[in-house]
């Protein structure tokens, strides 16, 4: 079993095709081979679980579909008694054996702040596992037929993915169609290594505005962070209306939490768990820089000296 996504209970190295495939008249279609350093893995949408992983709210909502139902969420776990660490320049690093994984769905709500459901679509997975030397990437995409995804694996300095990813989309294997459009966008971006550049400051154009941490994820730092770049690469601004985040010139927003906290606000409260969770693996240093920030979600002032 492949040391990335082992939170997903039925992950398995694809041996045969999917249960649809089996069943049906019709010979599926053949899986593009992959290059060395990749293999293919498959999983159950409906077994996806997130117990033992710490939830990143970012203060900045991610943008959203036009109807406003596409949520991006990103989960961190990590080694038990492991640190989070400051590194020179004020970035967080995360520790060596830390997995993280971004899923993408599609509610049956508009409404930003809904708890996550299981009725919710699984419409993209990505994952990374930290190493003491590099990391492991994982792509998964919902099958054509079925409630099954399939994607593969890759170490990122042995094996270039995105022209397979393309030749999946072209194969008719994936949800989504297999036109030549689909097939250049899942190869877009399914260049991991190349969007998420480690220290990478703020941009004003690009497909992401904010800047990376010390292993180059956007997620972590938004957490503690009350201002930041509102993303334009979706087309709705899921923070459209949000009586506590205020726009600021520059295409920046910045959050209210003292008074969204006074209020009771759904979205700061999420803030704030996720702000919980992560502060007892931060180093003395990463205590100090966010002090503000736990405090001002209620953490008691002993624990941040």
């Amino acid at each position: 079993m492949r040391p990335v996504l082992w939170a997903l209970a039925a992950l398995t190295t694809v041996g045969a095709m999917g249960l649809s495939w089996v069943l049906g008249s019709a010979k599926p279609p053949a899986r593009p081979p992959l290059p060395p350093g990749a293999t293919y893995l498959e999983a159950d949408a409906s077994a996806l679980t997130w117990q033992n992983w710490t939830l990143l709210t970012p203060t900045i909502r991610a943008p959203t579909s036009l109807n406003g139902r596409r949520r991006i969420l990103v989960y961190v776990r990590m080694p038990d008694r492991s640190r989070i660490e400051l590194s020179p320049g004020g970035y967080l690093a995360l520790p060596p054996g830390t997995d993280a994984v971004r899923v993408e769905l599609e509610a049956d709500t508009d409404e930003p702040d809904a708890p996550v459901s299981e009725r919710w679509e699984v419409l993209d997975v990505r994952g990374t596992h930290m190493f003491d030397q590099g990391v492991e990437y994982t792509m998964l995409r919902p099958l054509a037929s079925g409630p099954r995804l399939l994607g593969f694996a890759w170490n990122p300095s042995r094996a270039d993915p995105r022209d397979a990813a393309a030749a999946l989309v072209r194969s008719g294997l994936l949800r989504g169609g297999s036109d030549e459009a689909a097939a250049l966008h899942l190869r877009g971006i399914n260049d991991c290594a190349g969007c998420h550049q480690k220290r990478r400051p703020e941009a004003t154009t690009g497909p992401v505005h904010r800047g990376t941490d010390d292993q180059g994820f956007f997620g972590l730092r938004s957490v503690f962070e009350d201002e930041g770049p509102t993303e334009t690469y979706r087309p709705r601004d899921a923070n459209e209306g949000d009586a506590f985040i205020a726009r600021l010139p520059g295409g920046r927003a910045r959050f209210d939490m003292k008074a969204a906290l006074a209020a009771r606000d759904p979205h700061a409260l999420r803030v704030c768990a996720s702000r919980a969770a992560l502060a007892p693996f931060f180093d003395d240093e990463a205590r100090i820089a966010f002090r503000a920030s736990l405090l001002a979600c209620g953490a008691p002032q002993g624990t941040l000296r």
